[in-house]
Order: structure tokens, then C-alpha cells, then sequence
């Protein structure tokens, strides 16, 4: 036969039950916190595999064609790209920078405007418009070299080309890496490996445009 309650026990079994229920706002806050970096680390994972199948297929599709022995010459490391053949490509002296992706060069006393074919930066007066383009002339400096792509122009008549240092690394690959502009995704050689530059530094919450407390 079960013994009654004794009013002491009933008692402690509220404060228990009231201890479960009053959990520190800060375990919860900590919870959220978790959920939300599993959900980005899936989402990037997600984002690597689709560019992982997308980036092979893209391959294929441009066959023995220039753009992908330009590519094949272009390797990781760490966060940015570098062409292990950096004297082949054409160096020119910077005359002014324009905007995040958008410079003025001569060769053999010929101005041309050239758009960095594998960025998009924001427009001037928008989100890290300033930014971009503060970071594009400190990379660029006095000298780039000019890697071609398969589209050698804009609509605007901008010669379109890959801007590299003149010891070979990819000036387009720092910008998204280090999060000052977002890579171009309609074509190029280099699209894929940008794109996944771009996801990196959008996980790793990295430059004006992905810092999360900016």
C-alpha cells in the first residue's frame, strides 16, 4: 500500500521540478549557438560537394580548349590561387585603379581598362565598395601580369582577364578570399576554384562582407 506524501517530500519535488524548468537563459543561447555553426558546416559541406561535381563536369565540358590548360597551370595554396608559370603571362604597369574589380593598365604606351574576369565587387557607395577597391590597388601595386580567358571582353568593351602578381598569384582569389568581393559565376576558367574560395571565407565568416558582427 503506497505511503501518503509527506508534505516536506511534495515540497522538494516542486523545487526539483521547478530547478528542470528554470534553465539558465545562457545554456539555451549556447544551444542556439551550436545549432547554428552545424547548420553552417553542413551547408558548406553541401556547398563543396555540388561545386566538387559541377567544377569536374564544367572540365569536361571545355575539353582540350585554352581556358582549361590556363586552369590545369593555376594551383591552390592555402587561401589563394598561384600560377606556376607566372612569366608567360603578360606583365603591364598599373596606371590607376577604378573600382574592386576594375583597373587601368599600359603596355607599350596603349591604355586599356581591364575587368578582373573573376569577380564581382560591389558597386561604389554599396557594402564594402570602398573596401574592394582599397584592396585591389594594395594587392595589385605598380605591376600585374594578365592571364586571357576564352570571352576577351565585356559588354562595355573592358578587356576581361585573370589579374595575377607579377610572381604569379591570383590577385581575383585573394579579393574572395578575403572577403571583399563575391566570385564571378556565370563562366571562366577559374570559376570553380573561386566559388570555393567564396564559401570558405562566407563559413569562416571572413572580410566586410561575410563578418557577421560588421
Amino acid at each position: 500500500m503506497a505511503m501518503p506524501m509527506t508534505a516536506h517530500r511534495l515540497a522538494r519535488r516542486r523545487r526539483i521540478g521547478a530547478g528542470r524548468l528554470d534553465r539558465p537563459a545562457s545554456a539555451d543561447q549556447a544551444l542556439v549557438k551550436r545549432q547554428q555553426r552545424l547548420s553552417k558546416l553542413m551547408l558548406f559541406w553541401s556547398f563543396a560537394i555540388v561545386l566538387a561535381v559541377f567544377g569536374t563536369a564544367g572540365y569536361q565540358r571545355l575539353g582540350g580548349g585554352g581556358t582549361a590548360s590556363a586552369a590545369v597551370l593555376v594551383e591552390r595554396s592555402g587561401f589563394a590561387l598561384r600560377h606556376s608559370a607566372p612569366r608567360t603571362l603578360q606583365l603591364v604597369r598599373v596606371e590607376r585603379v577604378i573600382d574592386g574589380d576594375t583597373i587601368e593598365v599600359s603596355a607599350g604606351g596603349v591604355i586599356e581598362h581591364v575587368r578582373l574576369f573573376g569577380v564581382d565587387a560591389p558597386e561604389a557607395g554599396a557594402v564594402c565598395g570602398a573596401a574592394a577597391t582599397a584592396h585591389l590597388a594594395q594587392l595589385a601595386g605598380a605591376f600585374v601580369r594578365l592571364m586571357p580567358d576564352e570571352r576577351p571582353q565585356d559588354a562595355g568593351g573592358r578587356q576581361l582577364r585573370y589579374l595575377f602578381t607579377p610572381d604569379g598569384e591570383s590577385i581575383d582569389a585573394r579579393l574572395v578570399s578575403d572577403g571583399v568581393v563575391r566570385a564571378w559565376r556565370l563562366d571562366g576558367a577559374l570559376r570553380w576554384q573561386l566559388l570555393t574560395l567564396e564559401g570558405e571565407a562566407r563559413f569562416a565568416e571572413r572580410g566586410c562582407l561575410w563578418d557577421a558582427g560588421g
